[in-house]
Parts: structure tokens; C-alpha cells; sequence
């Protein structure tokens, strides 16, 4: 009876263990992209800089001011008395290029002729939106490409975060991890490329694509690259590279790096 229950005991505990380091990645509000963005953008930690990754989440997903919801009103007075239906929910805005070309619009150009100018303009209006609040936020000039690109690695972010392990039916849609580093990269060269620390990019791109390769299956890619996203501490990069230089102002969100506890 005894030894039955310590083996009891054990299996409970690995399970409690193994639901512990799944929940890492568990995507259910947007609070948890949210705290994905900050260890992202690790220092950059004030609360301020959490409801608006919270809410940049929001906006792709299915929030009160989503993209979903702003392109079915538009759709809706664009095709009066049609039921707009968009297909999956990550069909919109989980595989598009942020700040850039949509791929594939097919399946809702055959539904509702002439949609993909509504969808551009209003997925180009929230990347506008986005950037200009990390201008504002930060003191950088207009269209600046290190507030295009912070917005740009909170998109790929978020993409990641949604290859949750525990999510085995919404992926349809969902741009696989291979790319998203592609585009990860793109972000890290737009930020840093022209600094001093642009051998950060090529470190930046090695760890990436060594997390991809070190796993096989797409949704444990996934983790693996959000785990070397972690590591390589973007946010303290950025505060080493243009904190007290001229239009870089750091005044609204100071830069304080949590120190993590030893093992």
C-alpha cells in the first residue's frame, strides 16, 4: 500500500510539474502575450509599456478594437445585408507581414470582391497606430524604424506565443516558426543594423535558427525560439545602443532589468 502511494505521489508531481512548464505558453488572455513582450523587451517593465502590449494583443486577437472587428464593420457597410463571415479567427492578422504585405487573400476576394483594399488599409492603420505610440513613448522622430521594428518583434512575438504545445487545432493559419524568425531577424537588423552593435543581429539570427533547428515538430519549435527569444535580452541591447543618444528618451520608461534569482 505504501510503495502505491509514493508512486501515486510521483506521478502527481511530475504532472503538476510538466503542467507548471506548459503554462509557460499558455496563451489564454492577452496579459500572458503581454508578459511573453516584457520578457522580450526585458528592463522595459513598467506597467504603462504592459497594457499596451496587452492591448496590441488584443487587437489581433478578438478585443473590443481587433482588427477582426474593425474589418468586419467595414465589410459590413461595404456589403450591406451580407453576413460577413472571415473563415478561422487566426486567418486574420496570424500569418501577415507586419507593417507589410498581406500573403494570401483568396479565400475572401471570391466572397467579397474587392475586400482586400478594406483589410490592407485597416491592418496598415493599426501598424501605423502601433509605431507612432512607441514614437511618441520613447521620443523617436516619425516613422522611425526602431519604433516600427520594436512593433514588428511584439507582432512575432505574439505569432509565437500562439504555437502554444497545449493547442493542437487553430495552427491552419498560423505563420510557422521558421518564418517568423525570418522576420525576427529582419526586425533585429532594422533596429540595430546601422549601430555599433550589429554583430548583436548576427548572434540575434544564429540563436534563433539554432532553437529552430533543435526541435522537429513546428509547435516545440515554437517554445524553443520564444525560450532564445528570451535569452538574448532585446530590451537591454536597445538601452546599451541608443539610451542617451539624441531622439532616443527614455524618460517616460526607464530601463530597469529585473535581476533574476539564482538557480
Amino acid at each position: 500500500m505504501g510503495t502505491m502511494k509514493k508512486s501515486i505521489e510521483i506521478l502527481l508531481a511530475v504532472a503538476v510539474a510538466g503542467f507548471s512548464a506548459l503554462n509557460v505558453f499558455a496563451h489564454s488572455n492577452r496579459y500572458v502575450h503581454a508578459d511573453d513582450m516584457q520578457k522580450v523587451f526585458d528592463g522595459y517593465q513598467d506597467g504603462d509599456l504592459r497594457e499596451f502590449y496587452a492591448k496590441f494583443s488584443s487587437c489581433i486577437d478578438t478585443g473590443p478594437n481587433s482588427i477582426e472587428k474593425r474589418i468586419r464593420q467595414r465589410l459590413a457597410a461595404k456589403f450591406p445585408g451580407q453576413v460577413i463571415e472571415l473563415t478561422k479567427h487566426r486567418y486574420i492578422a496570424h500569418s501577415w507581414f507586419y507593417g507589410g504585405d498581406i500573403p494570401d487573400l483568396t479565400k475572401l476576394e471570391r466572397k467579397y470582391p474587392g475586400c482586400k483594399e478594406v483589410i490592407v488599409d485597416v491592418w496598415g492603420k493599426f501598424c501605423n497606430e502601433s509605431n507612432s505610440w512607441i514614437e511618441r513613448e520613447f521620443g523617436l522622430p516619425r516613422k522611425s524604424k526602431i519604433a516600427s521594428a520594436y512593433c514588428a518583434m511584439l507582432y512575432y512575438t505574439h505569432l509565437l506565443g500562439d504555437w502554444d504545445p497545449r493547442d493542437n487545432s487553430d495552427f491552419d493559419y498560423l505563420m510557422p516558426p521558421k518564418e517568423i524568425v525570418v522576420h525576427l531577424v529582419q526586425a533585429c537588423r532594422d533596429m540595430f543594423g546601422m549601430s555599433s552593435h550589429s554583430d548583436y543581429c548576427t548572434r540575434f539570427k544564429s540563436e534563433l535558427e539554432k532553437a529552430l533547428k533543435s526541435k522537429v515538430a513546428r509547435k516545440d519549435q515554437g517554445v524553443a525560439v520564444m525560450k532564445a527569444l528570451w535569452s538574448l535580452k532585446v530590451g537591454t541591447e536597445l538601452h546599451n545602443t541608443f539610451a542617451g543618444k539624441k531622439g532616443f528618451d527614455e524618460s517616460r520608461h526607464r530601463w530597469n532589468p529585473v535581476t533574476e534569482p539564482k538557480e
